[in-house]
């Protein structure tokens, strides 16, 4: 935790998930497009969320390392397709994130979390915000806005 709290300059109340990404076998069934993570993510603000990567096998360019664009987090955000692959990560925000609206050009991804929702809950009526509520777990903390 405490690490978290240094980048988050307080402490995390917030976990999302784990995604398991076991290395490519020379199938391409683990690879992941480059993309934002942010994107992927129904709350701001972004200097108050940690998502963090960690090898759990050797990995290298070859078998579908995290590769990084410096820079990029300060760019516009692009268009994305989520993947179906079963992934491990591990997503952190501090208590003074809030949900947003997502955009329109995070209409697919809203979609395929919607009907998550509807599949988890049996519920027709559900938003992205409801079904990160359900499937987050406070760490520390109190549940303030997330």
């Amino acid at each position: 935790m405490v690490s978290f709290e240094q980048y988050l300059h307080r402490t995390p109340v917030l976990i999302d998930k784990l995604i398991n990404k076991p290395p490519d076998a020379g199938k391409k069934t683990s690879r992941h497009p480059l993309h934002q993570d942010l994107y992927f993510f129904p709350f701001r603000p972004a200097d108050r969320i940690v998502c963090a990567w960690t090898a759990m096998e050797h990995t290298y360019r070859e078998n579908g390392c995290l590769a990084v664009l410096p820079g990029t987090h300060k760019g516009k955000m692009e268009q994305h397709v989520y993947p179906k692959w079963e992934i491990i990560t591990c997503h952190f925000a501090d208590s003074s994130c809030h949900y947003i609206e997502c955009e329109d050009f995070q209409e697919q991804m809203t979609n395929e979390y919607r009907d998550m929702y509807r599949k988890q809950t049996g519920r027709q009526d559900g938003t992205i915000q409801d079904l990160w509520k359900l499937r987050s777990r406070i760490v520390q903390g109190k549940r303030i806005n997330l």
